[in-house]
């Protein structure tokens, strides 16, 4: 699990790993808090740049669409000294890289699309696991809750016996049915401790 842990986080063999921490009283920051972290995710990082990268080639395009002009100088010695210059303008001027920058717009429309559909998916992701994590955390408070309650139940049951007012099977009955609800409970924290690394993945928040 420590090797899967070192793999999922992007450490090395060697780092040094510690399972640390109580699901119990493991809580989940404001959904807008989360939200807010967002862009910081890979997916949405990397839509970004690939954003800048498609503008910044729309830029370089529009540059290489002005003509350039250049200067020219000459001069040197026949009958007499000579010397002339001149201003060179490329023909035609119409021509200004029309195409490229047409593709180099439409490349920049497209990335910034793709951004906005990967920032919707993504908030309705950590909108979707943020839900089964107040879900799960409802489900976990409300067993909880009952613990005082099944421990009573199970210790005036083992009293009942005890004082002959019970027989052993309604006592194994009992122990039994608080069993039950003690594998509930530790099912619905493995729940909730799941519930809280999917809101984490979807937020895009470090481990």
């Amino acid at each position: 699990m420590l090797a899967a842990l070192r793999g999922e986080a992007g450490l090395p063999p060697t780092a040094q790993v510690e399972l640390a921490g109580n699901l119990e009283e493991d809580d989940a920051p404001p959904l807008g808090a989360l939200l807010a972290l967002l862009p910081r995710r890979s997916d949405l990082a990397g839509a970004e740049l690939a954003v800048r990268a498609a503008r910044a080639d729309a830029r370089l395009q529009g540059r290489l669409g002005v003509p350039l002009p250049s200067l020219s100088f000459q001069g040197g010695r026949e009958n007499e000294y000579f010397a002339q210059g001149g201003l060179e303008v490329p023909l035609p001027i119409y021509q200004r890289n029309q195409t490229a920058r047409a593709v180099a717009a439409a490349r920049v429309a497209t990335r910034q699309a793709e951004r906005v559909a990967a920032l919707a998916r993504a908030e309705a992701e950590l909108r979707a696991a943020y839900a089964s994590y107040e879900g799960a955390r409802g489900s976990f408070a409300a067993l909880r809750a009952a613990d005082d309650a099944v421990g009573l139940t199970e210790r005036l049951a083992t009293r009942a016996y005890e004082l002959g007012q019970r027989d052993l099977a309604s006592v194994l009955v009992a122990r039994r049915t608080a069993a039950e609800a003690r594998q509930r409970r530790l099912e619905a924290l493995v729940a909730l401790g799941r519930a809280q690394v999917a809101v984490d993945q979807a937020a895009g928040r470090p481990p």
